[in-house]
Formats: C-alpha cells, sequence, structure tokens
C-alpha cells in the first residue's frame, strides 16, 4: 500500500517542483514592474526599495497559487514630480486645498453679528442699518447664479427678489380716517358735497365725481348687479373705467392753447419701461447689485398723468430733454389703479402697485433733488411742504370691494426706499363705500393738480430756466451719492 501510494504522488511531487519556480518567476515579474512604475529613479528611498524587491528569491518550497487566483495589485502610480514623503511638498498641497476655506472664514469674520452696513463714501460719512430681512451674503451665496431678473407678481420669491433689495414695504396694517386732514384741505368746506362745487369751480374736470346719492346709488346697483352674477373681472373693470375713472377730451396738437391749464390725463395699460428719463430707483442694498436685475417695466390698468398742456407753450417741446414724457402729452403720474384678475392672489394686485407707484415716486423726487440739492452738513433742505409733494396714490380693486394705498420716500436728503401705506377699506356694493370713494378719488384730482402738478410745473421750468442761462448739465445726472449718478 505504500509503495502505491508513493508510485502515484511521485508524478505529482514531480510536476509542483517544476510549477513553483515558474509561479515565483511570474510574481516576481509583476513585482518588479510596478514597482519601476511607481518609484523615480532619482530618489534614494525609492531604489533601495527597488533593490530589495529585486533581491528577494523566489523560495522553491513555497506552495503554488491556488486556481483562479489574482497576482497582487500593483502600486499606485503617483506623479513623479512630488514626493509624497517630503514634508514641503505635502504642506504646499495643503495651502492649496485650503485656500478657499481661508477666504470664507475671512469672509465671516468681516460680516459676523453686524448689524448696520457702513458706507464710508456717503457725503456724511455715517453709518446706517441695513433694510429689514436683507443680510450680507454668505459664502454659499456667492457661488450662486443671480436670481430670476423678472419674477411674477405675487410669487414668494418676489418679496426678497424685488421688495427688501429696493427697500420696499409694504405697510397693510396702517388706517387713515381723517381724510380731511391727510389731504391738506385746510380752508376748504369739510361736507364732501361742498368741497366738490369749490372744485369744480377752480378746476372745471370732467374726472371730478358727483357725489350726489342719485350718481351713488346707480354705482351700488351696478356692482350688486355684478357680484349677483358673478361676472369676471373684465366686467368689472369695463363698468369702473366707464363710470368712475373718467378721462378728460383730448386735444391734437394744433388745437392745444397757449394757456397753462392743469389736467389730467388718463393712461390705460401704458407699459413705460426704464430709458432715456424715466429710471428705476436705485437698488438700496449695494452688495447685492451683480444678483438683483429686476426690469422694473409697469403697464397698470389705468393711471392718471399730469398733462403737458399745464407748461408754457415756450418750451413745452423741451420739457422731454429732463423729464420722462409720455405719448409727447404727458408726465409725472400721480394715481395708479389696479383690479385684480381672475384668479389672483392680494398679494399680486399690492406687488403691481408697490412697484408703479415707486418708480414714480422715485423720479418725482428726483426731479426735486436736482432743485434743492443734497443737504448741507446735518442741515434738511426738506420742509414739511416739500415733503408734502413726494406723493403717489394708488387704489386697487377685487370685485367690488376697493382699497386705497399711498407710497411715501422712506427718506428725502437721498433715497433710501418707500413705504406703500394702506389707508382704507370699502366695498362698492354698499353706499357708504361708494360715497367714501367717490370723495376720496375727487381728493385725490385736486391734490393732483393743486399740490403735485404745481409743484412739478414749477421744478421743470427752475431746471429749464438754470439750464438755459448757465449751459450747464442738470444737477441730478451728475454723481451725488456712492459714485453713482440719482
Amino acid at each position: 500500500m505504500a509503495s502505491e501510494h508513493e508510485a502515484n504522488t511521485a508524478p505529482e511531487h514531480e510536476a509542483s517542483k517544476h510549477a513553483a519556480p515558474e509561479h515565483a518567476a511570474s510574481e516576481h515579474a509583476l513585482s518588479k514592474h510596478a514597482a519601476d512604475d511607481a518609484q523615480p529613479h532619482d530618489s534614494p528611498s525609492k531604489a533601495n526599495s527597488k533593490h530589495s524587491m529585486r533581491s528577494s528569491k523566489p523560495n522553491p518550497s513555497s506552495p503554488p497559487s491556488q486556481a483562479g487566483s489574482h497576482p497582487p495589485p500593483a502600486s499606485p502610480t503617483h506623479r513623479p514630480d512630488v514626493n509624497t514623503t517630503d514634508p514641503e511638498d505635502t504642506t504646499q498641497l495643503w495651502k492649496e486645498v485650503m485656500t478657499y476655506n481661508e477666504e470664507e472664514e475671512k469672509f465671516y469674520q468681516n460680516y459676523e453679528n453686524e448689524d448696520k452696513v457702513t458706507r464710508p463714501d456717503t457725503p456724511s460719512g455715517s453709518e446706517r442699518p441695513a433694510p429689514p430681512g436683507l443680510q450680507p451674503p454668505t459664502y454659499d451665496e456667492w457661488c450662486e447664479p443671480p436670481v430670476n431678473p423678472d419674477p411674477r407678481f405675487g410669487d414668494e420669491d418676489f418679496l426678497l427678489s424685488v421688495l427688501i433689495p429696493w427697500n420696499i414695504e409694504i405697510k397693510t396694517k396702517t388706517l387713515t380716517s381723517h381724510f380731511y386732514e391727510h389731504f391738506g384741505l385746510e380752508g376748504l368746506p369739510e361736507d364732501p358735497a361742498e368741497r366738490f362745487e369749490v372744485y369744480k369751480k377752480q378746476l372745471p374736470l370732467d374726472v371730478l365725481l358727483a357725489p350726489d346719492t342719485k350718481h351713488r346709488e346707480r354705482i351700488q346697483q351696478e356692482y350688486c348687479f355684478l357680484n349677483n352674477y358673478k361676472c369676471n373681472d373684465i366686467e368689472y373693470e369695463v363698468y369702473a373705467l366707464h363710470d368712475i375713472f373718467l378721462a378728460e377730451p383730448r386735444h391734437t396738437a394744433h388745437l392745444e392753447t397757449a394757456g397753462e391749464d392743469l389736467l389730467p390725463v388718463r393712461m390705460l395699460h401704458l407699459s413705460q419701461k426704464p430709458e432715456g428719463e424715466w429710471n428705476q430707483p436705485k437698488l438700496y442694498a449695494d452688495y447685492y447689485t451683480w444678483k438683483y436685475k429686476y426690469n422694473w417695466e409697469i403697464a397698470p390698468d389705468c393711471s392718471y398723468y399730469l398733462s403737458l398742456q399745464s407748461f408754457p407753450l415756450a418750451f413745452r417741446d423741451n420739457v422731454d430733454k429732463y423729464v420722462a414724457v409720455v405719448q409727447t402729452r404727458a408726465v409725472f403720474p400721480y394715481l395708479t389703479i389696479e383690479f385684480s384678475k381672475d384668479h389672483e392672489t392680494a398679494s399680486a394686485v399690492q406687488h403691481r402697485i408697490a412697484i408703479a407707484s415707486t418708480i414714480a415716486l422715485y423720479n418725482r423726487w428726483r426731479l426735486k433733488f436736482a432743485v434743492i440739492g443734497a443737504p448741507e452738513g446735518e442741515t434738511s433742505k426738506w420742509t414739511e411742504d416739500l415733503k408734502f409733494q413726494m406723493r403717489h396714490y394708488s387704489i386697487t380693486f377685487t370685485g367690488s370691494k376697493w382699497e386705497l394705498w399711498y407710497t411715501t420716500p422712506k427718506a428725502y436728503d437721498w433715497w433710501k426706499g418707500a413705504y406703500v401705506s394702506s389707508m382704507y377699506r370699502g366695498d362698492c356694493s354698499r353706499l357708504d363705500g361708494v360715497e367714501l370713494l367717490l370723495n376720496c378719488i375727487n381728493d385725490i384730482h385736486y391734490w393732483g393738480m393743486t399740490v403735485h402738478g404745481k409743484s412739478c410745473k414749477a421744478d421743470v421750468e427752475a431746471v429749464l430756466n438754470e439750464n438755459t442761462e448757465t449751459g450747464r448739465v442738470p444737477v441730478y445726472v451728475i454723481p451725488v451719492q456712492w459714485g453713482e449718478e440719482y
């Protein structure tokens, strides 16, 4: 039995004696090839490692590799010009990797816990607080692409994309009950019917609405009809433009008189975007200039402007050199009306009147700034009478319900944004709501002609006369703050 076993195992033993050196030689060749690729020839330590690998001899008595086994993995290939064991190369590599982290740390050190924005290049060199809800950009925000340049009214991002960067604050909780004092009607009758008669004598305009009972009842009945039959919003708008927001007769150029009549001009869906002398407000947060690029194009449902006929005929054709003139016949809007569209939210209507009123007010403020100039030291040149001229009124409609708004600057010496404040709400399906609306419209038109219109006319004449006599460019296109023009 022993002899048979030795006879059977003898051929296998002879085969393994021949196979073991061949396998060891194969492993030695693979290891040598990988080592040659991985180690540079000019490194002493790597040369020693290579020498060690070359001097290693295969063991003939080693057992053969199992069937299906893989050769040992080769060492990872590195750049030949980088020594992984060199401390200087390692330090330099970490410096390159950590460069952005150091910049981020510096950024946060500069802005952390700051609640004010320092503007050393303002005339006074003072600090002013950043607008509410707007903080300096974080490191990640610098890497983000600019926001949507044309956010839609009513969208959730409209507040962050437009209202906050331009520092426009919509105040819905305010309430004005003393309209007589608000419109500065001292010296006029307190009774709206008597005041209407005074208005008609001073300003024989078609836009003024008789507050008689018959007129009020007709408007109330019409709105009750629209509500009961659930008419669409276009029906509400068409009726309001027919019976409430009226227009003055149009005059062609050759029929215009040489007189200086204060007249309103009604515009419907007039599209107006910043160009020429119609300027968009300044972005309050300068460090977001690269990110927010709103186009400020407006097209209100209805708006009232001051007629170009309010200016002397001698320089009526030169007014557009200094202020924006639309359709060669109107300047400086003072009242905006917006009607809600089907399935439109209340915030969308508010956003529309906020944008339209703010850009109109900014251009009016810009002209006044050209006339009175920048403040001298701590002394402001803005009297209460001048501040009373800086307003823009708006009325929003949702069905038969209306709301009156007015927009004022947040500051007067420099442009720092605007307040859009709610004054009062009413419903035209009730007689008291109709009466209040008609009275407010008459008071707004009276203010628009006697306060807004007269002051606009005086300011334009002042700028025209100054530049006619001196030949200088207008004051308000000279850079006056933060290196930018107003």
